[in-house]
This record gives C-alpha cells, structure tokens and sequence, in this order.
C-alpha cells in the first residue's frame, strides 16, 4: 500500500457544490474509514458518496490510482462524466477504458491516468495479463455492487487484488438493493471485504425530505378462457420431461404447476457437480432433456404473462431450431402430436384477433393517463420477455399521436431463446443511447424496457411506471420502482394476471419487507475485518469547499454550470513542443476551432469557425485531443455515407500531405493545409469521419507545430 501525503492526509474534503444532506456525509465518512457497502435507493445520490471518497484518496495518495468499475460501457460513460463535475478533476486526469483499447494503449494510461473508469470484464483482464499496476490501486468503487456473487468479474477481481497482495485498497460496494436475500448479501459482503454495510430506504427519516410520493396501484385481470384452455394443454406436454427428469433421480418434483425454469436450473447445477462419473450419453439425455423443459418453461411463462400471440411466436421458434439446426431433442418434441395440435389451436386463435388482456387495460392506463395531463409527461413500461416488447409496441401504436412509443432492448437478438429473428432485434450500445436521447427529449413519450433499464442509466424523469408483469426479486422491483418519483410524484401500476402473477408478487412484498429487516439488524451479517486499509477520520480535520464543475447531470438529478473560469492546461507537459512549423499555420490553427463549453455529448459537434482569445483556445484544444482520445467509438456516429467516407479520406490525405512537407516547403503550403483543415471542421457534424483517432493526430500535429516561445507569448 502507498503511504499517505503527510500534508494532504491532514484533513478530508468534503463539496459543497449541491446542498448538504446529512446521510450522504455519514456514507461518505464511513466509505473512507473503511470498506463499504453502501445501500441507498435510486435517484438519492450513491454516485456523489463515490465521488467525495475517490476525489480524497485521490488527494491523500498522489501516486495512487482510484478506479470506477460499472457494469455496462454506457453507463462506466455516464458515472465518469458525474464524477468528474463532482470531484472537479481536469479531464486530462482521467480515462475510460474499454475493450475496444488495445492492450498496449490500456497499459499506457494506466500508468499515468490517476482516475480510470471501466467495465469489470476489462478491469479483471487487465488484472490477469499484469497491464493494471495492482500496487498502485488505493481505492476502488463498485457500481451495482449486489452482481458481485458466484464467478461474475466484480467477484473475481476483487479476489485478484487480495491475492496479489493489496489487502488495504478500499472497496466502496454501491447498490440500491443488495441482493435478493440474506445469503445473497453475505457473499456479496464477503466477495467485497466489507466492514460495514449502510442501508437507507425511502422511509427513513433522514431520507424523506429527499424523497417524493410514489403511488402504487395494482390492477388484478381476470385469466382469459382460450388462455386458460391453451395453458392447460401445454402444461400436460411438460409432465413426460418432468418425470423422465425423476426417474433419473435428479428432480424432486414432476408438477407442472410448482416448476419454474429457475427450479430446473438449480436442480441442473446441482446435478452436474455428481455427473462427471456418469456415461456420455446418460449425460446427453438428462442434460437434453433438462434444455427441453427450461425452454417449455419459459414458453409458458410467456403464454401466462404476455397471451397467444407472444407464446405463437415462441413456439414458430422452436419448430424453426428443430428443423434448421437439427436439434435432436426440439425435433423429437416438435414431431409429437399434442405438439402439432397445440400449434395449430394457437394459430386458429391468433388468426382471429386474440391478444392478452393485460394489452387492453395497458391501453386504457396510458390514454387515462394522458388525458389527464396538461403538458408532456413521460411513461415506461417494463416488461419481462423480450418476445412481447414487439407487440406491445405494436398495439400502443394505435394511440398516435398522443403516444409516441419506443422500445429499449439489449444487445443480443433473443440469446439462450427460441426467438432470435421473430423477437425484436437487439441495439447496439450507439442504438441504445439514442433511444434513451429521444426519450429524454420530445421524440418518445412512452419506452417499453426490459431489465435492461432497470440498472443505474440515466432515462430521465418519468411520471409513470407500469409493470407489465410480476417479479419474484426485491432487488429488481426495487430498482424499476427507482425509476419515478425523483423530481415530482409519481406513480406505479402494476398489472397481476389472476393466479400465478398474484401470488408471485405477494411472494416478492413479502420477501421484500423481511429483507429490509435484516438490513437494518447489525447481527444478520459477518463482515470482514481487515489488518490494513482502515483510516481514522477522528484525526483529520473535515474541509468543507466548492469543486470546480462542469455542466453535466449528476446522480442527484442536479444540472450545475461552471462556477470558475477554465483553467490553462500546461501543454508543455502534456505535448512536447518542437521548433517546427510556422506562426501564420499557429495563428490560423487558433483562430478558427472553439470548443463550446457546454456541448459535451459529442466531441465532433463541438467545433465551429470564428476566433476568440488565443490562450484559451490553447487551453482548449489540448482538453480536445484528450477528450477525443478517451471517447469510446461506440459514441462516435460511425457514418456509411459516401459523404462519411470521403471525409475519412480527406483526413488522411491532409496527414499524408503534412507529413511530406519539410521545414522549407512548409510556409508555401500553409494556405492550403489550413484551407482543408477549415473546411472538414465546418463539415465535421454532418459529416463525421469514420475513424475519430484522425482527428487526434490532426490535432496533435498542429499543436506539435507550435514554437515554444510563440505559446509564451500566448501565455502572457
């Protein structure tokens, strides 16, 4: 472990750029004693906790490197972007790390990036191939802390770090619910090294000030009778595998109606750690006849929560995988009888117009919905299955122009389920965060999720939450529940399906009211108790003062603008300066790119010609180049435009053409150079280069050129 700054690690900074909530300086003064799990409800400022503790072991430990971990690249951006406002950092200090960075370039910026954000997939990599200075780690925070259970890569590279020897590092857990009960939130607790865990939730006191009203209505709707008719047939198709599954002594029960496709999944797990003995092909069967009942499970959790015309779909999946890839146990079950009979019972009734009824008192909430309001409120919809996104979308379209919906998926194509060309197509991470742009702006005003988003991205403010089906997990209802009441009341209608959705969701509040129990009992867990690592705050002095922001969303939904002026990148250390090149090229170089403080969603839209004062210019174009070499590619607009490509080439063709030019030819080609380099940055938005990385070495190359004593002069 590195030791403390002597003069820093005299007192703890603590901002005060946002109004000061009492609870946030109690997590955060826990978090830097010592090794934290930090529970807060969504919207209530977990990100500026993480944010006060990785800006003061910044300070205290100035050789030191504080780490970001987030489960998603949109969202490792996201939390970057409100740290970095937060902390009141330099960009230059920090980076993201994606896997699209080669290997070579990661091991670089570790090595002089004190603050680095990433995904934990990169993060236990780096770790495994020795590019991540293990040594120099001196506080590391976990985003949606409660997935660090069993091998997942938050578990995994806190095990590496311990390993490797750094047992003080601090690890900061961030997550609204922990997990989805009590031996759930052991492991994560043991996974993290967690001395403390600290829980609030909306009924607190120290919380309600913060928290708006939140109205839960539940609709009950009766079970449709072709519904009824059809879930009857297609459990009795489910009895032969169940008891094919007893006879091989690996399944307890053979009722359809108590198995569920996470019972079987247990049951398989724990199968497989005695199975090692067994032939090859009495493997094949069981685990064959395992996949087969997982899957019919799931066609029938369809079937109950989403109606006919999803579970239609689902089973066109399975003759199509049976018959395409050759499945030998989907091509035994398909070729049955009950099988062609329940297909052709499910086609008759499709074909005559039935849908589910939850879609019909969907209809009518949001037209109740809208109707009752005056100006523009937003709505999401979160639905399970993937198989229903497409339908659902399909019937609110009726209510146009009122409703303008859109769909937000992840992105595979219906992975691990029978529906990868007839489920809606996955978005790509471009995709996704346009969606989420077009929902935040006047484009959409409804967004049917799946659980994609549920977890930590930034949606914007929504009036109205409808749950289109029922969950067993109280960290997943916790998190959808999360999404509204942040700014203004809100409200949540969740749809039941008589029966089996009634029963699972009185299951869930149960389980849910026995957890928050728990978490507030100091005895329901054993936490780690560290040698090293743990600080005492008694000892230093609490500093309470003003960071430097810039103008971005942070985590308690706050929008601030620059409170001081920006300060001058000292370019001398972060480029070296040559003698080459000329002042008329410096002078036009400064005089046409400005960057626009307050744009920073795209760093390509953020460049237009006009002139202002040369040092900040200066100062500016040095932000750019490390701007627009941390940015991911993904949020780059890759153009396929024949217009795209001809500015990729002109870009290239200018790098080309500098590079050719001597010190002698230089002066004779300025006007052209510049000429070309003017017209791409007027044309940049519209048309943006294919490879972001040219625009970088553009900028590079002209700040190379610059004299040493010409950028004194600038900076008197």
């Amino acid at each position: 472990m590195l030791e403390i700054d002597s003069e820093q690690g005299k007192v703890w900074v603590y901002p005060t750029d946002f109004p000061e909530r009492e609870y946030q300086f109690q997590l955060a003064r826990r978090a830097l004693e010592e090794n934290t799990l930090v529970c807060l409800p969504t919207g209530l400022g977990k990100t500026f906790v993480a944010a006060v503790v990785m800006f003061n072991f910044r300070r205290w430990f100035p050789g030191g490197i504080v780490v970001f971990v987030a489960p998603s690249r949109p969202l490792v951006h996201q939390q970057m972007r409100a740290c970095r406002s937060m902390m009141g950092v330099e960009e230059e200090e920090i980076c993201e790390l994606t896997g699209k960075v080669k290997p070579t370039v990661r091991k670089s910026l570790w090595e002089v990036k004190p603050m680095v954000f990433l995904t934990p997939q990169v993060m236990d990599n780096d770790l495994t191939n020795r590019i991540c200075p293990v040594k120099r780690l001196v506080c590391i925070v976990l985003d949606e802390a409660h997935r660090a259970t069993k091998n997942h890569s938050y578990a995994q590279l806190t095990s590496t770090i311990a390993h490797e020897g750094n047992q003080a590092c601090r690890i900061v857990g961030l997550s609204a619910t922990p997990g989805s009960n009590v031996e759930a939130i052991q492991e994560v607790i043991i996974n993290l090294r967690s001395s403390s865990l600290l829980y609030y939730d909306e009924s607190d006191p120290e919380v309600q000030p913060y928290v708006f009203d939140r109205k839960v209505e539940t609709i009950t709707i009766p079970q449709d009778e072709s519904i009824r008719m059809v879930m009857e047939q297609a459990a009795t198709m489910l009895q032969p595998l169940l008891e094919s599954l007893t006879r091989s002594g690996v399944l307890q029960s053979r009722n359809p109606g108590s198995v569920s496709t996470i019972y079987l999944m247990s049951a398989r797990d724990a199968w497989r750690k005695g199975a090692a003995s067994l032939a090859s092909h009495e493997k094949w069967n069981v685990e064959s006849t395992f996949a087969m009942a997982m899957s019919w499970c799931h066609g029938l959790a369809v079937l109950q929560s989403h109606g006919l015309v999803s579970f239609h779909k689902y089973l066109q999946g399975i003759q199509r995988e049976a018959s395409e890839k050759r499945a030998m146990a989907k091509m035994q079950f398909t070729s049955k009888p009950s099988f062609q009979s329940l297909c052709s019972r499910v086609q008759s009734i499709v074909s005559a117009g039935g849908c589910h009824p939850k879609v019909n008192k969907c209809l009518e909430v949001l037209r109740t919905h809208f109707d009752s309001m005056s100006d523009e409120r937003k709505v999401i919809i979160f639905v399970e299955y993937r198989e229903a996104v497409f339908e659902l979308e399909r019937q609110i379209e009726k209510l146009k122009p009122t409703v303008r919906c859109c769909s937000f998926v992840g992105q595979s194509a219906g992975k691990g389920g029978p529906l990868e060309r007839d489920a809606l197509k996955g978005l790509n991470q471009s995709k996704q965060q346009q969606v989420l742009a077009d929902f935040r702006g006047s484009r959409y005003n409804v967004m049917i999720s799946t659980s994609i988003g549920e977890e930590g991205l930034d949606i914007g403010e929504v009036d109205l939450l409808i749950l289109y089906d029922a969950l067993r997990s109280p960290v997943r209802m916790v998190q959808r529940m999360g999404r509204t009441g942040r700014k203004r009341n809100g409200k949540i209608v969740v749809l039941l399906t008589v029966g089996v959705e009634e029963r699972k969701f009185a299951e869930m509040n149960r389980a849910s009211d026995s957890l928050k129990r728990k978490l507030r009992d100091p005895t329901a867990f054993h936490f780690s108790q560290p040698e090293t690592g743990k600080l005492q705050l008694d000892y230093m002095r609490c500093v309470r003062q003003r960071l430097y922001r810039a103008p971005t969303s942070t985590d308690q939904g706050t929008t601030s603008k620059r409170s001081e002026p920006p300060r001058v990148t000292n370019l001398r250390h972060q480029w070296p300066i040559t003698r080459q090149g000329t002042r008329p090229l410096r002078e036009k170089i400064l005089d046409i790119v400005i960057l626009s403080e307050s744009d920073l969603a795209s760093p390509l839209s953020t460049f237009r010609v006009g002139t202002t004062n040369k040092s900040r210019t200066l100062a500016e174009m040095s932000r750019v180049i490390l701007r627009l070499s941390d940015w991911p590619s993904e949020g780059i607009h890759k153009s396929t435009r024949t217009g795209g490509q001809a500015s990729g080439n002109r870009l290239r063709k200018l790098i080309d053409d500098e590079a050719e030019c001597d010190s002698t030819q230089r002066q004779d080609d300025t006007d052209e150079t510049q000429g070309s380099l003017a017209e791409f940055l007027v044309s940049a938005e519209r048309e943006p280069s294919e490879n972001y990385v040219d625009m970088v070495s553009v900028y590079r190359r002209s700040l190379l050129h610059l004299h040493d004593n010409d950028v004194n002069e600038i900076r008197r």
